[in-house]
């Protein structure tokens, strides 16, 4: 009798397909510039420093960091992502590396001048001591006094300023709560980076 196939977690089925890049529209190029600004100006990152980008995606941000001469590295669990990245850096000669990981796995020893985690892309995992782990991993692979970058959008902000695409993009379940389904891609009003907080971590939050 053949093995039963493990059920996939629903993160790893919603970003392992390559519709989620298709279907939301993500910031164009000039906009993509002007948020890698930001990051290196709120960073103070010297030409040249060690970057890692955690869940990567297709590379939107790594990808123009390296063209800024940093040393980057694009870490995502998605083989799509990584191959869609990966294409982009030999195809404009770029000096990025991809590798494919979990975040709760990060395979660097205190390499690291910078970790950035961008576009909400931490807070997934069922358990928040797993949460609690990654920034753990995080703190390992990096440099003593390196620097983090946190952007996140704020549950009121979503709440407020959320824009569905499709009316059944809210579902409300029997106790009140209120989420975001799956099922229809989801677009929401970009909103600009505010001012940074913090020292060693930049905490952005929309």
């Amino acid at each position: 009798m053949p093995a039963k196939k493990q059920r996939l977690l629903w993160w790893e089925e919603f970003y392992g397909e390559s519709c989620f890049i298709d279907a939301v529209s993500f910031p164009d190029e000039a906009k993509t510039a002007e948020e890698v600004r930001f990051i290196i100006d709120a960073l103070e990152l010297p030409t040249g420093a060690r970057v890692l980008d955690v869940c990567c995606g297709y590379g939107r941000h790594a990808l123009q960091l390296a063209q800024r001469g940093f040393s980057v590295v694009g870490l995502d669990y998605s083989k799509e992502y990584l191959r869609r990245a990966s294409v982009a850096a030999l195809k404009n000669a770029l000096p990025a590396r991809f590798v494919r990981a979990d975040m709760r796995a990060i395979p660097f020893l205190g390499q690291l001048d910078a970790v950035l985690s961008l576009l909400t892309s931490i807070g997934f995992f069922e358990r928040e001591s797993e949460d609690e782990w990654v920034f753990a991993q995080i703190a390992q692979a990096a440099k003593p006094k390196a620097k983090l970058f946190i952007d996140v959008a704020n549950h009121d902000w979503v709440i407020r300023d959320y824009v569905p695409t499709h009316q059944k993009d809210w579902l409300e379940t029997p106790d009140g709560s209120i989420i975001g389904s799956f099922q229809q891609c989801l677009r929401a009003r970009a909103g600009r980076y505010s001012q940074a907080m913090g020292i060693s971590t930049v905490l952005h939050s929309r």
